[in-house]
């Protein structure tokens, strides 16, 4: 077997403007695109496409002239679109959120003359050469043009669009599709569809991808109405189904994980869009899972189609199914070619092989792409001579594709995987060794492997790296050197506003941007040095001094006093404060990063101070490394006090806090939640679970045991909401033969302050713990990152916001029953603090806590330390994924 069907029944083509006014002609009052309350007649999209098309011929667009194209989804895009075509030139569709470089290089390799965009992306865009139209603030200009139909020497053999798709090497390709091949792939979707021709179809997919321009001009080319979405609805699987149930919907085009992820959201809510007639899937193998099943059982009168073909051809093959969705295969076949179009599968030596046989699938007939833009070794490479067409017809050349498949019995094409390394996930192709080869080329990397893995129908890429021997020292060493002239900077302003010792450059608030309110600070201070006082140091290290909070309110109760920095202007103004004062001879100060000691490491110490400094080092292992070598200077008995550690658990907390503040409450979640994200991946602070402090406990034998402690103060502010104090106590042991606690759930036995404050006095415990107390500082910001990320979440910031609860007991409450209760009182997290709650332990006669007490008790087996902390986390413990 040779090949499978010509299906040959090409007739004179017209292009694809021609098409399209033909049917302006037909139903010039039919809608033909909404997006959100707009909406464009077949008339007025055409008359605005008309005015557009003669501005550009006025740039010189005509047949063969690029134009490239950047624009958010919008009423704009798919009018520049069309009024590109119109002026005989083709598209070269750039999408906003590709990384500059690669965007760069897309305009620089293409030549576009002329750039479509928008006012608000231009400042985004690389350096180029083309001419900049924006689509919105430049309209009133181009509406001064021509309404009518433009002319042009357009054919069916000049190009329609260049998209440019992944390249092993490095650098994308740009597939160079004439209309022929196009005008072929509508006319047969227009005979072959199941929807009424004024049905409405969902524009899904970014317009750098092949299969928007099926999902537009089908549309159009044959009377329906194209229904645009936001980016955000676009990601959302939830919003996405209500909005095809409200437009009533009748077809989409979408890739395999995109509908495996709208299916488990419609069983999940019970959403089934009753309006759709027809589903298309396209751009990675089709999987039918239960809940895709279940989905079209749903959608008794919805016809699924399973469309293959690569960038270079389009849609070359098309199967629908049929029957019950509980009898389809779990993996479908991807069927017969469409009209005009030749499939071969071949051996090594282009033999066609026998049905049932593995071959590689080569493609053939009007399909084709002319090959890539500006690159003739790769499309001789991929775009063959057929050896089995002598005569130089559409049939004269096979795209070789890479892709493994074979025949069924029935004729059907059984498409098998790939035969290099290139994978599709979401419906993008790309190449392993395209991204290998980037990360190879950072220069603190030696090697890089890309794998593509598959977790629950859910396709990521893996990368392992190799980093290049003795770079981690480098690269430690430039990031502390960054931070040092970043607090260098803040030093050095003007302390004339502040008082002596009391030095605030440096203090910003993330939610306002401003400085933090001086009481916020003071406050601040003083609980710490309190906390500090404590521990009842003489002997005194403080790693990270800065301008000496710390050390001018604790050093006056020491012997001896020595702070640390790297910010030489912090320890001059230590210095220039306590010259001739009675702190000049007990304190001293050295210019030098946390983890060089030398000079130091003579010294003991009874306590080690650590305040505020550890989410400015540069990796978790810096971090380990400067606390083994300060378990080495403090004398048994001593401790190791880190103050004002940011939590890890809280990491989606705390952006998600910050980002609510600053957002107007008109502002929609989808919008809310990408910022989070973003926020959350840009983090440059190192930030630290509790359960680090506590595995240190198996790291250093040194180490006796660790207290964690939520912060102390009033102020409702991100110092007392999400950070924590850590002590390690080194060396002496504490008796941890303590009697059993009496343990009170909060929750559940319908706890008040009165309730325990009574139970302490009249029952006298030795200890008493009460479990999971909800955390009124943060309680709101921990359920909203929650409600974010559920599929019913409101639809705007100010929705959001009205749902919210405030809920908990704000931990200074505790606190203030000190003076009533013969009781040390401590705070700290239940678990890892990430779900909003606290314990709170009472000991009898302030005796020290045993160990066991602190953090996270359930812990069957000691955490590995770098997985408790870091600066960001991975992405699928984000809000959602696209």
């Amino acid at each position: 077997m040779i090949k499978l069907n010509l299906n040959n029944h090409q007739d004179n083509y017209r292009c694809i403007p021609q098409l399209f006014e033909a049917q302006v002609e037909r139903t010039p009052d039919a809608v033909a695109v909404v997006f959100a309350d707009q909406q464009l007649t077949y008339r007025a999209l055409n008359t605005k496409a008309n005015q557009l098309a003669h501005h550009l011929q006025t740039l010189g667009v005509e047949p063969e002239v690029l134009v490239g194209i950047c624009v958010e989804r919008s009423v704009e895009m798919v009018v520049g679109l069309l009024a590109i075509l119109k002026a005989g030139g083709a598209y070269v569709p750039l999408d906003p959120a590709y990384p500059p470089e690669r965007l760069a290089y897309m305009l620089d390799h293409s030549q576009a003359s002329v750039l479509l965009t928008q006012s608000q992306l231009v400042s985004q865009l690389p350096k180029h050469q083309a001419s900049v139209i924006c689509l919105d603030t430049d309209w009133e200009i181009i509406s001064t043009h021509n309404e009518q139909n433009p002319t042009s020497s357009l054919t069916v053999d000049n190009l329609a669009y260049i998209i440019y798709t992944s390249g092993s090497t490095g650098k994308p390709k740009g597939v160079a599709m004439p209309h022929r091949s196009l005008v072929n792939l509508i006319k047969w979707q227009l005979e072959n569809t199941v929807v009424a021709n004024d049905s409405k179809t969902l524009q899904f997919a970014p317009i750098s991808f092949d299969v928007s321009f099926q999902e537009i001009f089908s549309t159009w080319c044959g009377g329906g109405t194209l229904v645009l979405i936001s980016e955000e609805v676009r990601r959302d699987p939830l919003f996405l189904l209500k909005l095809l149930a409200e437009q009533e919907v009748a077809r989409l085009f979408i890739p395999f994980v995109a509908l495996q992820q709208i299916a488990e959201v419609a069983d999940t809510f019970g959403v089934f869009p009753a309006s759709l007639r027809e589903v298309i899937t396209a751009g990675e193998q089709l999987q039918i899972t239960p809940a895709i099943a279940n989905l079209f059982e749903k959608l008794n009168d919805c016809t699924l189609h399973n469309h293959y073909g690569p960038s270079e051809t389009h849609v070359v093959t098309s199967f629908t199914l049929k029957g019950s969705p509980s009898s389809w295969p779990a993996l479908p076949a991807i069927g017969r070619p469409i009209a005009n179009t030749e499939i071969y599968l071949l051996d090594q030596s282009l033999k066609p092989v026998p049905a049932g046989v593995e071959g590689e699938l080569y493609i053939g007939g009007v399909c084709l792409a002319r090959g890539y833009l500006n690159r003739p070794e790769i499309t001789a490479q991929r775009f063959i001579a057929n050896p089995f067409n002598k005569v130089k017809t559409d049939s004269d050349r096979l795209y070789k594709t890479g892709d493994l498949a074979h025949y069924l019995p029935d004729g059907n094409i059984q498409f098998l995987g790939r035969l290099d390394d290139q994978v599709k996930i979401r419906g993008y192709r790309i190449e392993l060794g395209e991204i290998e080869v980037l990360l190879s080329q950072q220069p603190k990397l030696k090697q890089a492997v890309v794998l593509a893995r598959e977790d629950n129908q859910d396709k990521r890429l893996v990368a392992y790296l190799v980093p290049g021997e003795s770079e981690s020292a480098p690269v430690e060493t430039e990031q502390v050197q960054q931070w040092e002239k970043v607090w260098d900077e803040a030093y050095s302003k003007p302390s004339d506003d502040w008082e002596a010792g009391f030095h605030l450059g440096g203090w910003y608030d993330s939610y306002t941007g401003k400085n933090l309110p001086e009481e916020q600070v003071r406050e601040w201070v003083d609980h710490t040095v309190e906390r500090i006082l404590s521990l009842h140091p003489k002997r005194i290290l403080e790693i990270g001094c800065g301008t000496g909070l710390l050390l001018f309110r604790v050093a006056p109760h020491c012997e001896s006093y020595w702070g640390t920095d790297i910010a030489a202007q912090g320890l001059r103004y230590i210095e220039e404060q306590i010259r001739n004062s009675p702190l000049e001879k007990l304190v001293k100060v050295s210019h030098s990063p946390a983890d060089d000691l030398a000079g130091i490491d003579s010294e003991t110490f009874d306590t080690v101070v650590i305040n505020g400094v550890i989410q400015f080092f540069p990796n978790m292992d810096y971090l380990v490394s400067v606390i083994e070598k300060v378990v080495q200077l403090v004398q048994p008995g001593g401790s190791i006090f880190i103050g004002d550690v940011e939590s890890f658990p809280l990491l989606e907390a705390f952006h998600t806090s910050v980002q609510l503040h600053q957002a107007p409450s008109s502002e929609s979640t989808i919008a809310l939640r990408d910022r989070i994200e973003e926020r959350i991946a840009e983090t440059k602070k190192l930030t630290i679970a509790p359960a680090f402090f506590l595995a240190l406990e198996e790291h250093l034998p040194q180490i006796n045991h660790v207290e964690i402690q939520l912060k102390r103060g009033h102020y409702q502010n991100e110092l007392t909401r999400f950070r924590y104090d850590a002590i390690i106590h080194v060396g002496q042991k504490v008796d941890t033969s303590a009697v059993p606690p009496l343990c009170l759930d909060w929750l559940k036995d319908r706890l008040t302050l009165s309730d325990v404050k009574k139970q302490l006095l009249e029952t006298k415990p030795e200890i008493l713990l009460v479990n999971r107390v909800p955390n009124a500082r943060i309680w709101s910001d921990v359920q909203a990152y929650a409600t974010l990320a559920s599929p019913n979440c409101p639809r705007t910031v100010g929705e959001l916001l009205d749902q919210l609860q405030e809920k908990g007991v704000e931990p200074e409450d505790w606190w203030s029953l000190q003076s009533e209760i013969p009781y040390a009182i401590n705070l700290t997290w239940s678990g890892n603090g990430a779900d909003g709650y606290y314990d709170v332990v009472f000991t009898a006669n302030f005796a020290p806590l045993a160990p066991q007490f602190w953090g996270e008790q359930n812990s069957e087996s000691p955490p590995k330390l770098g997985d408790l902390g870091g600066f960001t986390k991975t992405r699928r413990s984000r809000i959602h994924t696209s």
